[in-house]
């Protein structure tokens, strides 16, 4: 495990078809731990937030997996004490920058 930082991740809704406008504010600098716990405390004010936002998520590595597409699925640490809670990251292949 180690500290990974995602420095062009958009929170993007799951399950619409319809492509999303992604905001051109700024991106948005945010723990694990915080961005699970505002979704925790109030789904829609977190929405209303950071979906369809550029985030910069900073938090301990728990998994890194690539699908035959080529995607990545990055799971983060949300809580040092529970294991179970945690920010799931997917880039799609199409959007990797480097």
């Amino acid at each position: 495990m180690g500290t990974f930082v995602f420095t062009s991740l958009v929170l993007a809704s799951f399950g619409s078809n319809k492509e999303q406008k992604i905001s051109s504010d700024p991106p948005i600098s945010i723990t694990a731990q915080q961005l699970f716990a505002d979704y925790q405390t109030n789904i829609i004010s977190s929405d209303n937030e950071y979906l369809n936002h550029r985030l910069i998520v900073k938090g301990t590595v728990e998994k890194v997996v690539e699908n035959n597409e080529g995607d990545i699925y990055v799971s983060l640490l949300s809580d040092a004490e529970n294991s179970f809670s945690m920010v799931y990251c997917f880039v799609k292949n199409s959007l990797k920058q480097i």
